[in-house]
């Protein structure tokens, strides 16, 4: 019994088909005036590019030889139909199938529209043509959202799919078919979000992390132009200054651009200093130091020494200014500095020694008598040099013994030289004889 009720509903759906959009209440009234109201096939799209629907070479829909009801339905089938419908039990066991077959004719015509497919921004114009056999003026009216002469101007956001129900009027009567209206997204350009201004030092390496996403789930790319052709770039000491990076978001239809500024700024680079020799002079003498230290960023470099009184690497010294000094270079180019130390030794200036003064020398000698000279010379050396003493003159050693015939004055000179200088005194031994008197 379910199989016989699927089978005549099945029936019904395909008349119902057959009939396309003629309403069936108006068939009996329509035949009887004469009209042909021509329906656009399920099956096929008749549209035109613009939208219009083209009705012009429909088929009339075929009288069948068997009476209808008002219902479309013929008697026979009519009859077959209440015997089935009067058994209530049967009908409450077949409510299941019956919904299923009630799903199968809502995709049926579904499945059986017109389908004109347009794209958000489009003009949606559908322009249905009808005949009627008694030369009647025939009206169109549609449903939202087109307006009265059957057109939408669509936008941004009116992507979806619409039913359109367009009726057909000759003032007596009318005939309504569906029309199926899918609007699809209009392609939007992707999203890009990044920070458009980055400073960095030189030697840092620049990272660009753009946020990109497409409202249509389409796949993009990411393109960088200008200072930059990839998402990284590392940095020299040479960049300082403002570059402009382009970056590019493209779906293959629409794309987006946006500029970053990518701001290097300078890193100072300290001098470095060489090292300095050791330095020894003797007073007297200038001193001379050579620092000389490189700076990768050409900068202008000055020299400071502490610890000695050297004023551009040069220091004229004098007597007095004998020493060891420690002494700190410091090299600077305004901003970082770098420094190194050194030796510098001013040896004394060599001095002659030193003879302290001698008294001259009296020695009285009686004939006969023997005596002996001694110089004690009294010497010293500024430096400390080892020192050789000679005497010359008269005496040639510190020592000489005199007898009464060597009276007189005599000069003795005491030389004291330290290798380098001499110093000599002189000195006066006077050997006196005393008187000899004769009393008479």
């Amino acid at each position: 019994m379910k199989k016989r009720v699927i089978c005549l509903v099945l029936i019904v759906i395909s008349m119902f088909l057959i009939a396309g959009c003629v309403e069936v209440d108006n068939v009996d009234e329509l035949k009887k005036e004469g009209e042909e109201l021509v329906c656009l096939p399920g099956e096929e799209d008749t549209t035109t590019d613009e939208g219009v629907i083209d009705t012009e070479d429909d088929e009339e829909i075929p009288e069948t030889e068997e009476e209808e009801t008002e219902d479309g339905i013929t008697e026979e089938l009519k009859d077959e139909i209440d015997d089935v419908t009067e058994d209530e039990t049967l009908i409450e066991e077949t409510d299941d199938v019956t919904e299923e077959v009630e799903d199968v004719v809502e995709e049926a015509e579904e499945d059986g529209m017109i389908v004109k497919t347009f794209t958000e921004g489009d003009i949606v114009t559908l322009v249905p043509k009808a005949t009627d056999q008694d030369n009647d003026e025939v009206t169109f009216t549609f449903t939202s959202p087109l307006d009265t002469s059957g057109k939408w101007q669509t936008s941004e956001g009116d992507a979806g799919t619409y039913i359109i129900t367009i009726t057909a009027s000759d003032g007596k009567s009318e005939v309504s078919k569906k029309v199926k209206v899918v609007v699809k997204s209009m392609n939007q350009a992707p999203t890009l979000g990044i920070n458009q201004e980055v400073i960095v030092k030189e030697g840092d390496t620049v990272t660009l992390n753009p946020a990109v996403s497409d409202p249509d789930g389409d796949e993009v790319s990411v393109e960088f132009s200008g200072w930059m052709t990839s998402d990284t770039k590392t940095t020299n000491y040479d960049d300082e200054g403002s570059y402009e990076v382009v970056v590019t978001v493209s779906d293959n239809q629409l794309s987006i651009s946006k500029s970053v500024i990518i701001e290097v700024q300078n890193v100072n680079r300290p001098p470095v200093l060489n090292k300095v020799q050791d330095v020894e002079v003797t007073e007297g003498e200038l001193v001379e130091v050579i620092a000389k230290a490189l700076d990768a960023d050409n900068d202008v470099v000055t020299y400071t020494y502490i610890g000695a009184p050297i004023e551009n690497g040069e220091w004229q010294t004098v007597e007095g200014d004998a020493g060891n000094y420690k002494i700190k270079v410091i090299a600077s180019d305004g901003k970082n500095e770098d420094e190194k130390t050194f030796d510098l030794i001013v040896n004394m200036k060599n001095q002659a020694p030193v003879i302290s003064p001698m008294d001259d020398i009296l020695i009285t000698v009686e004939p006969g008598q023997t005596k002996t000279v001694t110089l004690s010379p009294v010497i010293s050396d500024p430096e400390g040099d080892d020192l050789v003493v000679t005497f010359s003159g008269w005496m040639t050693t510190a020592t000489k013994d005199v007898t009464f015939d060597d009276g007189g004055a005599h000069t003795v000179t005491v030389t004291a030289d330290d290798g380098k200088l001499e110093t000599s005194v002189d000195v006066t031994v006077d050997i006196n004889r005393p008187p000899e008197f004769i009393v008479e």
